[in-house]
């Protein structure tokens, strides 16, 4: 009875150990899975459309559409996804006011902003399986507060693209400035580049920059890659030059004028 009751413990000692040896294994191949999976793209943003408003001198909203697909051979959860905005200007950085993050259902996606000297980052949750080839529909929108500057013309710059792990493959962008404003400026413009009235319209490609400069004003001067600033001030500039010397003329011959005369002998 003795003999019996070791070998069972014995048993169930060596069961214990096997038990515990495959759970082992089969953590390794998830995290070994896992490794792989990420070691290449296995997701890509297939739409990635901004369109962006200027509410006013000082707000922005960009609201954004964009799908996320699986193009891994198995199924994926994409976890944390971050959408990071850049400051080039550290004197004036861009401030997040309000966002919202929804999916297609126009259900709200766990979010937060994070903020540091350099930049800024909206991170969503996104905890749910997609499928090989299915894809997860995001609609982001935030509003960003900057400092103005300039009376006649208005330098804006905004995220294009912000900072992402996941590739992006396509994307349309549309700008709007208020009505009766036209564009003066665009530091980007490509062959899909269209101006129309108050709106710009252009196709995202692989060296679109992350960050877009543009000027806006009343006056509508716009000459090719030239800010319409600089032209005007130029403008200016030679039209008080052009004023100053015949100003400098016009006192040189009264001076000239008041000289008296020499006799003539």
């Amino acid at each position: 009875m003795l003999l019996f009751t070791i070998i069972a413990k014995v048993f169930k000692l060596y069961l214990l150990k096997f038990i515990m040896i495959k759970r082992l294994l089969v953590f390794l191949l998830v995290i070994a899975s896992l490794s792989s999976a990420f070691s290449y793209d296995v997701e890509q943003f297939t739409k990635y459309d901004s369109i962006v408003t200027i509410l006013d001198d000082n707000t922005i909203q960009i609201e954004k559409h964009i799908s996320i697909r699986n193009v891994h051979d198995s199924g994926i959860i994409p976890g944390q996804v971050e959408f990071k905005i850049f400051n080039a200007d550290s004197q004036n950085p861009l401030n997040i006011v309000e966002y919202s993050a929804k999916n297609r259902y126009n259900d709200d996606i766990r979010s937060r902003v994070v903020k540091t000297n350099d930049y800024t980052s909206i991170v969503l949750d996104i905890f749910q399986p997609i499928l090989p080839g299915f894809e997860y529909d995001i609609t982001l929108t935030y509003i960003l507060e900057y400092e103005s500057s300039g009376i006649f013309f208005k330098r804006v710059e905004i995220p294009l693209k912000e900072d992402t792990r996941v590739p992006i493959l396509n994307g349309e962008v549309l700008i709007e400035i208020p009505e009766g404003k036209s564009f003066t400026y665009l530091s980007y413009e490509n062959n899909n580049t269209t101006i129309e009235g108050n709106s710009a319209a252009f196709s995202l490609e692989q060296n679109s920059p992350n960050l877009l400069t543009f000027e806006y004003s009343f006056i509508p001067l716009k000459i090719g890659s030239f800010a319409g600033s600089l032209i005007f001030w130029a403008l200016v500039n030679v039209i008080l030059l052009v004023i100053l010397g015949f100003e400098v003329k016009k006192q040189l011959r009264r001076l000239n004028g008041d000289k008296p005369k020499k006799k003539r002998k």
